[in-house]
């Protein structure tokens, strides 16, 4: 049985097994397991799970039996796993950008912009001026141009600086 792939995804393969009488590990440590699967040309699917090193070792045969899922369970588990890889390529663009640093600038600027708006709100001779450089900063930061962000975000904190110190 496959547990836990994603969100409480689970698919019963009918295939159970259990190593049994296993000693304390040292220290707390787990011990390792290993599992290998193999697949012949007649669907029969071997599975071998054991302990290196203590020399317990589980083997599960798989064949094919009347037990089988029909078309309506058998699309029901394809739609499992195609949101399971749709989640999957999700998470993977969300962490190819952040390596990326696509959204980095965002993240960087993004506590600049929330007290620019709030300094705003509390210098109303100011406020234009504030706005105008964040709403640059603002418009250069989907370019994803560094350069350009950096020149923005520079000025909004120059500016706000100025405000601040009475300048």
């Amino acid at each position: 049985m496959a547990e836990g792939l994603s969100r409480g995804l689970l698919i019963d393969t009918g295939i159970e097994g259990e190593i049994t009488d296993i000693p304390p590990a040292r220290g707390g440590t787990p011990h390792p397991v290993r599992v290998d699967f193999s697949y012949d040309e007649n669907g029969v699917v071997l599975v071998k799970a054991s302990l290196p090193g203590l020399q317990h070792t589980v083997d599960i045969t798989y064949q094919q039996t009347g037990a089988r899922m029909d078309a309506e369970a058998f699309a029901r588990a394809q739609q499992q796993v195609d949101a399971f890889y749709e989640e999957v390529e999700e998470a993977m663009e969300e962490l190819s950008d952040v390596l990326e640093g696509e959204d980095a600038d965002e993240r960087y600027w993004e506590p600049v912009m929330l007290r620019a708006a709030r300094m705003a709100e509390e210098y109303p001779r100011q406020r234009k001026a504030l706005q105008k450089a964040l709403t640059d900063l603002r418009k250069a930061l989907p370019l994803h141009d560094s350069v350009r962000t950096e020149k923005a975000g520079n000025r909004l904190a120059d500016l706000m600086s100025d405000i601040e110190s009475g300048v």
